[in-house]
């Protein structure tokens, strides 16, 4: 496997490395400042530097099985989203910061091979970068699309496949035992919740990624969010052909589609006015050919939200954040009635910024702080 394609080596030691641990550890930390454990390893940070140090250095073959990482046991949390019953599973503080670890050094090789327009759990690439190109490929114009998502995709993902392909670009058998052990209890799914998960779900499909582009024209478009894929052309026939081949790459890798895929006419108006054909809905956005609306359902419980709020004497923090993130969904679309009507009447974006910031300052001041003394002493 390892004469194949760019190899890496000595990750292990990175991971082991000072400055990426407490990199880690800055990058975790992010919305988790008032949590008992943080604040707990924070009053005493370069012990638990040391302390995570000696484990990863152990975490190996051979290595001192009492120093080693070793996961705690998880039950699943159910939980419902979007319509769906999605099993949760939450690691502790201590193993975050394993992981936050492994992803510090695994990124940039999951970076560098993914395809362009894979989106979601990746830095810079998330709902909106797919919505613009989306929207350049409507305005281009195309005539049909394929919609298709995969079946059970976290739940199916096997452990042995994930390896054999990081196998292909990585010569680290430390690193490699490193990965095993963070997963060491589901050696038949990616468990939802932990961060490495996502980084792999994205990484397994490298393949089948540069598959599909290979097999298109010149002319039709593809985009892949996590595990929902739409390609875009001008030939139904060609579109057919492109789902096989998708479901024979799937099939290499022990995953299928859901067989409610959909191959369709994309909307249009005819001369007399008539809308034929059908929108995209995709990522939480409803794609038209001259303008992206919100998803109905996010728009309903945005509206309910904001009401909620209006008749809320005193908003709590986490309140504030929720708000604020349903808000970044309308900068983005063109709702303005909605917005107009039902949004900014009921909501004081400067009131929510104020809460955020007030009840985070004092303890970010501490930690920038100590995150300067670290610069200076030469740790980061």
């Amino acid at each position: 496997m390892c004469e194949n394609l760019h190899t890496y080596k000595y990750l292990h030691r990175r991971c082991c490395d000072r400055e990426v641990i407490v990199k880690a550890w800055m990058k975790l930390r992010k919305g988790k400042t008032q949590r008992k454990e943080v604040i707990k390893i924070e009053a005493d940070f370069e012990y638990y530097v040391d302390k995570m140090q000696r484990m990863i250095t152990e975490t190996r073959p051979g290595g001192d099985p009492e120093l080693q990482f070793w996961p705690e046991k998880h039950k699943p949390r159910t939980v419902f989203e979007h319509g769906k019953e999605r099993e949760i599973f939450c690691p502790t503080i201590w193993e975050q910061w394993v992981h936050h670890i492994v992803i510090q050094v695994l990124s940039p090789i999951v970076m560098r091979y993914a395809y362009r327009y894979s989106c979601g759990s990746m830095p810079g690439r998330g709902g909106v970068y797919g919505k613009r190109y989306l929207e350049r490929l409507a305005s281009r114009g195309f005539k049909y699309f394929a919609k298709l998502d995969i079946r059970h995709f976290f739940k199916s993902v096997r452990q042995d496949v994930v390896i054999r392909m990081l196998e292909e670009l990585i010569c680290d058998e430390w690193f490699i035992y490193l990965i095993r052990r963070i997963f060491w209890q589901f050696p038949k799914s990616l468990p939802l919740g932990f961060y490495p998960s996502q980084w792999l779900a994205n990484f397994v499909l490298w393949h089948l990624d540069r598959r599909i582009v290979a097999s298109l024209p010149e002319g039709s478009g593809y985009i892949r969010y996590v595990d929902d894929l739409v390609i875009t052309g001008n030939n139904k026939r060609l579109l057919h052909r492109v789902v096989d081949i998708i479901k024979q790459e799937l099939g290499k890798i022990r995953l299928r589609l859901k067989d409610n895929y959909q191959i369709a006419r994309f909307i249009y108006r005819r001369k007399g006015g008539t809308l034929i054909g059908r929108a995209i809905d995709y990522m939480g956005f409803v794609f038209l050919r001259r303008k992206t609306i919100l998803r109905k359902k996010i728009m309903i419980r945005a509206t309910r939200f904001a009401g909620k709020l209006s008749r809320t004497k005193k908003i709590a923090r986490r309140q504030a954040l929720s708000m604020m993130s349903r808000l970044g969904w309308f900068k983005h679309t063109d709702t303005r009635i909605v917005w107009d009507t039902y949004i900014e009447p009921r909501v004081n974006v400067n009131q929510l910024k104020a809460i955020i910031r007030r009840r985070t300052a004092g303890h970010e001041d501490t930690m920038d702080k100590r995150a300067g003394l670290w610069a200076a002493a030469g740790t980061l």
